[in-house]
């Protein structure tokens, strides 16, 4: 199965329209079937749907901009293609490590006093949830989204106040400026609210698929104050 006819006529800024538009067509429905073997060799763990946006983003560069194939052989327009997969992937575990690494915190004093299952099991939980936003969130969003969620997060968990969140996430350039002050706790309150619903939309999906059982369910929802009305 080639890749070299289909990326030629993309790279061909002289194709008519349709022509360019099959071989678009073409060339994602044979890395539909090539590139998760291609990917899955050297990174076994990788969520489809993270295979299948590498694939949409090979057809995206084989089509526009100047970074198209210019090879003349089916050996460069593989070692090309699979560049471009390995890179896509390498990237998004590379997000993913960072965002859990900063969305790791001790369980407080106060949570473990209160519900002993909450210290043993709170932090898998977490990362599943962490894994469901992801699945659910468009790339482009997901840094803010999981922005959100940690602020809430941070509140929820960790008890963090509004004044030591306003310094964290929304410090104020005249912290004396009331006007600025109301802004930036205003700002605050949006990304709790934005977090919480965030992370409750990904726990209803955990729910809805199983990945969570009802008891661990009850739990995240308590913490993450699913069933309580809006901050303010």
């Amino acid at each position: 199965m080639d890749l070299l006819p289909e990326l030629q006529v993309l790279a061909n800024d002289e194709a008519d329209p349709a022509s360019r538009e099959r071989a678009a067509r073409a060339l994602y429905a044979r890395l539909r079937q090539m590139g998760p073997g291609m990917i899955l060799r050297v990174r076994p763990h990788t969520p489809h749907h993270i295979i299948d946006e590498a694939i949409q983003k090979v057809v995206i560069k084989a089509s526009l901009g100047t970074a198209r194939f210019r090879g003349d052989d089916e050996r460069a327009a593989r070692a090309w293609c699979n560049k471009i997969l390995q890179h896509y992937v390498v990237d998004y575990f590379r997000r993913r490590r960072r965002q859990v690494d900063e969305d790791k915190a001790p369980v407080p004093a106060t949570a473990r006093e209160q519900d002993p299952f909450v210290e043993r099991d709170l932090r898998t939980l977490l990362e599943r949830l962490h894994e469901a936003i992801t699945r659910l969130t468009r790339p482009r969003d997901l840094e803010t989204v999981m922005h959100n969620v940690r602020v809430h997060l941070e509140a929820r968990v960790l008890g963090a106040d509004i004044d030591t969140q306003i310094e964290r996430w929304a410090k104020p350039e005249d912290p004396e400026d009331t006007t600025e002050l109301r802004r930036a706790r205003d700002r605050v309150y949006q990304y709790r609210r934005r977090g919480k619903v965030a992370a409750c939309r990904a726990l209803a999906a955990l729910e809805e698929s199983g990945e969570v059982t009802a008891e661990e369910g009850d739990l995240l929802r308590r913490i993450l104050g699913c069933d309580e009305e809006e901050l303010p």
